[in-house]
């Protein structure tokens, strides 16, 4: 949604936090959402923190079976039942309504009532937690002595001391179950408040850690709550689930048999789909764009079985018939896509070692001495410059070319003899050689016009050639190819 929620400063008297609870409505709510729980909740009906403290302390099974449960529930709804015996225990035992619940409770009676240490009290706690009756024994006759010195007569101190006795075996750590109802409450309150984003993180979750039985339970309580959970699409679903509108869409990688790495892999080439068109327009375009050793056979079926590719307005049983053919194809595409870039590769690579030669008959002077030769001719010098530059593209393509043919072969062996690649290998070259005569003599006119007066014409030739290779490797396969195809 955009807001930043500060879960450290929410309100804790919050209504609809707390509808959630006395409705039993806790499923995903830590700690809240076992059944006895919840029925528990729609019986007593909290309406403070303190309360779901408590009840977070009560429900474990020592208080259970005791019934301290039940007392702590009747006396929630019938004050009358609360009875603090003796008097004394009520500043201590208001909040748990005469019950002893917690372990710093029974600490309290020891120092507010007998006089005991905080050391000494957590001694008491512990041996009345472990049953330890050599030092409860001796403890108790403490205890007794130092309530009398605060006016408690001996009979209501040994009183008391049974009840902790009691108690104590109980009693839980209250600053635990705080902590424990302070994040029950956070969770119940994105529930109450953002409903649609708690729940598909929540789906999210479970299907993180493959627990398809929860994934499942909180699809049905997404229903339950008039929440939509749209089935997967290759062309809309995320990663994980994610909110479209108001409703959850199902996330791919909770998809069976799907992992991670391979929708990743979907995700970013349906990305550059987007950006260069549009979406997946059908299955063989995700079998074109995402590799074919993410997208195997197994994940390509989990998909359909998910509805994943539904969108693509064939049913089912169709692109089950299909999954050969896209397999096959996705493999035929990665070849055809491997052996574009060896041929770019040797384009380069070839470029090269026929500009190495230009470039060292330069250095050697050798070109110079093609220049005094050339001088002697009757042409004009815009002709003349002309002509020396195609005599360097000559000489260029005489080691070029046998660099191509060579790697084509090496091209050929490792991908499989096949007369139609060497068909499209001859009509490119011859393009890219019609593509150069038509562009190379308007551009070296247009230079040789320029630059005619220049004493180092032919080293001006010589750059202006390299430029020119340099730029047909990188606008030919892109620019050049595809106005010179649709023409012829």
């Amino acid at each position: 949604t955009g807001e930043r929620i500060d879960l450290k400063n929410m309100p804790l008297d919050d209504e609809a936090t707390f509808t959630i609870f006395r409705e039993g409505n806790t499923d995903g709510v830590f700690q809240f959402e076992s059944t006895g729980m919840k029925d528990l909740l729609r019986r007593y009906k909290p309406e403070s923190f303190r309360e779901l403290i408590a009840m977070n302390a009560l429900y474990r099974p020592g208080p259970l079976q005791s019934g301290m449960t039940e007392d702590f529930i009747r006396c929630k709804h019938d004050p009358t039942r609360i009875k603090y015996d003796p008097p004394e225990l009520e500043p201590i035992l208001k909040e748990t309504k005469g019950l002893i619940v917690y372990q710093e409770q029974v600490m309290r009676i020891a120092t507010d009532i007998a006089g005991f240490s905080m050391a000494e009290a957590d001694l008491l706690r512990k041996a009345m937690g472990k049953k330890k009756t050599a030092v409860m024994k001796s403890q108790k006759k403490r205890f007794v002595d130092g309530a009398k010195k605060n006016g408690i007569s001996s009979a209501n101190a040994s009183k008391i001391f049974e009840q902790i006795k009691f108690f104590a075996g109980y009693g839980f750590n209250k600053s635990h179950s705080a902590a424990y109802a302070y994040l029950a409450f956070q969770t119940a309150f994105l529930k109450a408040h953002y409903p649609v984003y708690f729940l598909a993180a929540l789906l999210t979750s479970e299907a993180e850690r493959g627990a398809t039985p929860q994934v499942v339970k909180y699809i049905n309580e997404c229903r339950e709550m008039g929440i939509r959970v749209l089935p997967p699409d290759i062309n809309r679903s995320d990663l994980h689930f994610s909110v479209e509108g108001k409703d959850i869409r199902f996330g791919l990688a909770a998809i069976k048999n799907v992992g991670e790495g391979a929708v990743r892999a979907m995700i970013e080439a349906r990305r550059r789909a987007e950006v260069e068109s549009q979406a997946f327009a059908s299955p063989f375009d995700i079998c074109r764009e995402v590799d074919p050793k993410a997208l195997n056979r197994k994940v390509i079926e989990s998909l359909i079985k998910s509805g994943a590719l539904d969108g693509f307005g064939y049913t089912r049983s169709q692109l089950f018939s299909l999954i050969d053919e896209m397999v096959a194809y996705a493999g035929d595409y990665q070849r055809a896509l491997e052996y574009s870039r060896s041929r770019s590769c040797l384009a380069v690579v070839s470029s090269i070692a026929g500009s190495a030669l230009v470039l060292v008959l330069v250095l050697t002077g050798w070109l110079g001495s093609l220049e005094n030769l050339m001088s002697t001719l009757s042409f004009g010098p815009i002709l003349r410059g002309i002509l020396y530059v195609y005599l360097v593209a000559l000489i260029f393509a005489a080691v070029s070319l046998p660099v191509a043919i060579y790697g084509q072969f090496v091209i050929e062996d490792k991908f499989g003899f096949n007369k139609m690649t060497w068909k499209l290998f001859i009509l490119d070259t011859m393009k890219g050689l019609a593509v150069s005569v038509l562009l190379m003599t308007p551009l070296l006119w247009g230079l040789f016009l320029l630059i005619r007066a220049t004493a180092l014409w032919w080293l001006w030739g010589f750059l202006l050639f390299t430029g020119f290779q340099l730029v047909m490797i990188v606008l030919y396969p892109k620019v050049i190819a595809p106005l010179f195809n649709r023409f012829t």
